[in-house]
């Protein structure tokens, strides 16, 4: 008789439990994805229903992020070999004959930090009225612009044409910072940015712009970085005609809190995640210098900030299903709390970014023409009725 082989029946079983454990991932897999498609039909406004909801966040974002991580690191190792910078548009000078055009600032403020002191690239849009205006001597609004991307992602160039529209319907003139996103620099790299170019523009930067008439505006990340910006530009004794922050990312204890049981399921899970949030904050607070209004960094996290005092007329916007839904709203309460002037617009059924996925769709205009409105009210020419 011959001897058989004996095999471990652990060896044996490997196989089968691999096929059975990877079975029930994917039926969980599943099972999650038909909830959330019932969840999505159930919560999110008819019009603001697309296919592109049921794919996570994190895989729909997972190459951009990447490349984006790679590009930064690749940028920061060129610039320790060759110890020169990155390269920026040489052209310097405003030209108003010009619809869209980049240009290198540099900030004329000598008190700037080491970190703000460096040159930046902006993205100007000017509108026809303001060429107009300009051509017979008479002064403009202008429009900071300061774009999204959780921190980590996006670039001025992409926004063109959101601020270019911008631009259009108020007769002013937008400039979009092309700021360090936090995997080149972490905080406070882009609101040093933005800073440079505020100053800029308050030091005319751009002559024909009337300093007392100058509006910022940030989206998402960058309606943090905005919030920021004021926040410093009002500890400065700067006066500006007011902020427009859209469902702004205020606050980085926002992926840590337990959802309560009577916040809608989908809330925090269309297009921007959890997850995704815990990185872009990760990335932007690296390094030394706290997070709090004590620390080094006072401007970190825009929603820890107790005294909202002083701030300019505000607008902010967010859906009811926005990862950012709670801290925004309790932001504009604190700021009226503290005698500001601030206008909330929540919209029912709206996820995160929702007005850039369907931006014809009704509701989404009447959002924006709301935003509009409150910056055409605090940019009328000073001495007329803001009312």
């Amino acid at each position: 008789m011959s001897a058989r082989t004996h095999r471990p029946r652990t060896a044996c079983r490997r196989p089968g439990l691999l096929v059975i454990a990877a079975g029930v991932g994917t039926t969980a897999a599943l099972v999650n994805r038909l909830h959330l498609h019932r969840d999505i039909a159930a919560e999110v406004h008819p019009d603001l229903q697309v296919p592109r909801l049921i794919v996570p966040p994190a895989l729909a974002l997972g190459k951009p992020l990447a490349c984006t991580a790679l590009t930064a690191l690749m940028a920061r190792a060129k610039t320790r070999i060759t110890g020169r910078p990155p390269a920026m548009p040489a052209q310097r000078t405003w030209d108003p004959a010009l619809d869209l055009q980049a240009l290198t600032i540099d900030s004329p403020d000598s008190a700037a930090s080491a970190h703000s002191a460096r040159a930046v690239r902006v993205v100007v849009a000017t509108s026809a009225a303001a060429r107009d205006a300009f051509a017979a001597g008479r002064s403009v609004p202008a429009l900071l612009w300061v774009h999204g991307g959780g921190h980590v992602l996006g670039d001025a160039d992409a926004d063109v044409e959101v601020f270019r529209l911008l631009a259009n319907e108020l007769g002013a003139v937008a400039v979009a910072v092309d700021y360090r996103t936090a995997f080149t620099a972490p905080h406070p790299a882009d609101v040093d940015d933005c800073w440079t170019a505020l100053t800029w523009l308050l030091n005319g930067g751009l002559g024909a712009v009337d300093p007392r008439r100058i509006a910022v505006v940030g989206e998402s990340a960058g309606g943090g970085t905005a919030a920021s910006l004021v926040q410093r530009a009002v500890d400065h004794g700067i006066h500006l005609a007011a902020q427009v922050l859209i469902y702004p990312m205020l606050d980085d204890r926002a992926a840590t809190r337990a959802r309560h049981g009577s916040a809608p399921r989908t809330r925090g899970r269309l297009l921007w995640s959890r997850s995704l949030d815990r990185l872009g904050w990760a990335a932007y607070l690296r390094g030394p210098g706290g997070t709090g209004p004590g620390s080094a960094r006072p401007y970190a996290v825009p929603g820890r900030r107790t005294d909202l005092s002083g701030m300019p007329p505000t607008w902010i916007g967010v859906g009811d299903l926005d990862l950012f839904h709670d801290d925004d709203v309790a932001y504009a309460s604190r700021l009226r709390e503290s005698g500001v002037a601030c206008e909330l617009v929540v919209v029912p059924g709206m996820y995160h970014a929702a007005d850039r996925v369907a931006p014809q769709v009704p509701v989404m205009q009447t959002w924006r023409a709301s935003m509009i409105a409150h910056l055409r009210r605090y940019l009328e020419p000073v001495g007329r009725d803001r009312t």
